[in-house]
């Protein structure tokens, strides 16, 4: 799809933890670890990821903006019937797990 924006970094780059270390190397760190956080984005309701994802993100407000109205309601419910897959007792938690790369610099 093309909604005119400019090209940005490989989105997941540093969702690989060999392309963390490899960096940190390359950068002169030495004693690299990379550990994965398991990490819990909570919701109290499926109908409330939408609105979060847009508050929070740089490029997924102006690709749904790009949309039709009728596109951007199918994608927005289709998201919200998605994070149905992710209910608790507590509400909606969608794992959102992130990489701590940790170097040191000699």
């Amino acid at each position: 799809m093309n909604v005119n924006l400019p090209a940005g970094p490989p989105l997941f780059r540093f969702g690989d933890p060999a392309e963390c270390e490899k960096v940190l190397t390359a950068a002169g760190f030495g004693s690299v670890s990379v550990t994965e956080l398991p990490i819990l984005w909570p919701f109290s309701s499926p109908e409330n990821v939408v609105p979060a994802v847009l508050a929070s993100t740089a490029r997924v407000g102006p690709m749904l903006a790009m949309q039709s109205p009728e596109q951007r309601q199918k994608i927005e419910t289709a998201i919200a019937e998605g994070a149905k897959s992710y209910a608790t007792s507590r509400g909606v938690e969608i794992p959102a797990p992130a990489l701590l790369a940790v170097g040191r610099k000699p």
